[in-house]
């Protein structure tokens, strides 16, 4: 089957989900990648098209200001399309060091 993802994806283990801070929610990332963030939500979830802006604390300890549209939810999940600004590459880079560091040292 062909991969046809533009975008390597970041998936976090639960003990190690950064936080998304938005409007006056508190959310975990699930995954992310340089044009995508999937994050669950408490509350009710925000209407697809709905834009988002909030900021996003990274695990290796880079906070990001990302903004984008909701493209899917369902009832405790949301994925948004970082359409303006993507998240750097060396902030990818830097935290699939810092998982893959993490995993060593429990492993």
């Amino acid at each position: 089957m062909e991969n046809r993802r533009q975008h390597y994806r970041i998936m976090y283990p639960t003990a190690e989900r950064p936080r998304f801070v938005f409007a006056n929610a508190i959310s975990a990332v699930i995954e992310c990648s340089e044009r995508g963030v999937r994050f669950r939500t408490a509350g009710e979830p925000p209407e697809l098209g709905s834009r988002i802006t909030g900021r996003m604390g990274m695990r290796h300890g880079q906070e990001l200001k990302i903004s984008g549209s909701v493209v899917w939810s369902d009832e405790s999940i949301v994925a948004l399309h970082l359409d303006k600004e993507p998240i750097p590459f060396l902030a990818m880079m830097r935290e699939q060091l810092y998982l893959r560091q993490l995993t060593r040292q429990l492993g």
